[in-house]
């Protein structure tokens, strides 16, 4: 991957990350080491940057990720996962408080 296609998508990692997973399918072989598609596609539907995590432990390793470097990258990508859902609750607590009443 040239360096400015890898700058163009971490700066598009803070627009949504799921456009950078698609691109990521798009321009690479990456998704090829997955044996099946359904576990990207819920990573793309539900955890993001868990899957950008993951494939980046796939992309730095060349396709044998540690135990210690495989967890330290998903738990990251999970801690920013968990991290937006619950700022998107917190924005949009005004709006739920109003379906619950």
């Amino acid at each position: 991957m040239p360096p400015m296609m890898f700058w163009a998508l971490i700066v598009s990692l803070f627009v949504d990350p799921r456009i950078v997973i698609f691109f990521i399918w798009l321009l690479t072989d990456l998704t090829a080491r997955f044996e099946t598609y359904v576990w990207p596609f819920l990573g793309w539907l539900f955890l993001p940057y868990t899957t950008i995590a993951y494939i980046a432990a796939l992309q730095a390793s060349e396709g044998n990720i540690s135990a210690g470097g495989w967890t330290w990258l998903v738990c990251v990508g999970l801690f920013c996962d968990i991290f937006v859902y619950i700022g998107q609750c917190i924005n949009h607590k005004d709006e739920l408080s109003e379906c619950f009443r």
